[in-house]
C-alpha cells in the first residue's frame, strides 16, 4: 500500500496512532510531513515499511514498549529518519537510513530506549543524537559515509558500546 503525502497539497502526516497495541507494517509512506507518528501509547510495532521524501519520518511522542524495526528511510529532509521523544522502554532495531538529515535523535527525557543493528549511511547531520535522555542503551549500529556519528548532549548513564564507525569526517 503506498501512501503519498500530496505535498502540492500541503505536507501531511501519513499515519498517526492514537490507541495501545497498533502494528504498522508493509507500507510505503512518500511525501509527507510525516511518515509515522505514535503518540502516547504503549505495545505498538511499526516494522516492514519504506518511507522516503519526507519531512521526518517515524516520531514516538511520549510511546513506551513499543518496536521501530526493519524500515527503510532515504531522504528525510527536514529532521530525523527515527525520532523519540519523552518516550521509554521502546526497540529501536534492524532499520536501514540512507541519505537523511539526521539517523537517530533520541531527546526530550526518553529514557531505557535500545538502539541496536541499524545501518545509518549518508546522512547530513548526526547519526544518533543524544540530548537530555538518560539510561539508554546503543549498540552495534553501522555508521557510515556521513558527517558525525553519535552526539551527545546532557545525557547521563548512557551505554555506547560495540558500534562501528567508518568514514565520518567529524569527530565530537
Amino acid at each position: 500500500t503506498i501512501i503519498d503525502g500530496k505535498p502540492a497539497e500541503g505536507y501531511r502526516i501519513a499515519i498517526t496512532i492514537h490507541c495501545d497495541g497498533v502494528s504498522v507494517s508493509g507500507f510505503k509512506l512518500l511525501y509527507g510531513y510525516t511518515g509515522i507518528t505514535v503518540g502516547k501509547v504503549k505495545f505498538c510495532s511499526i516494522s516492514g515499511n519504506r518511507i522516503a521524501g519526507n519531512q521526518h519520518g517515524i516520531r514516538l511522542v511520549g510511546t513506551s514498549f513499543s518496536n521501530v524495526t526493519e524500515n527503510y528511510f532515504e531522504q528525510i529532509g527536514l529532521s530525523s529518519a527515527i525520532q523519540l521523544s519523552f518516550a521509554n522502554y521502546n526497540l529501536v532495531a534492524g532499520n536501514y537510513i540512507d541519505n537523511c538529515t539526521e539517523g537517530i535523535q533520541i531527546w526530550q527525557y526518553s529514557t531505557n530506549n535500545t538502539v541496536m543493528e541499524n545501518t545509518i549511511t549518508d546522512y547530513d547531520d548526526v547519526a544518533i543524537r543524544l540530548q537530555y535522555a538518560d539510561n539508554n542503551t546503543i549498540t552495534r549500529n553501522y555508521v557510515s559515509n556521513s558527517r558525525l556519528g553519535t552526539s551527545i548532549y546532557v545525557a547521563n548513564n548512557n551505554t555506547i558500546t560495540k558500534n562501528s564507525y567508518i568514514n565520518n569526517t567529524e569527530s565530537p
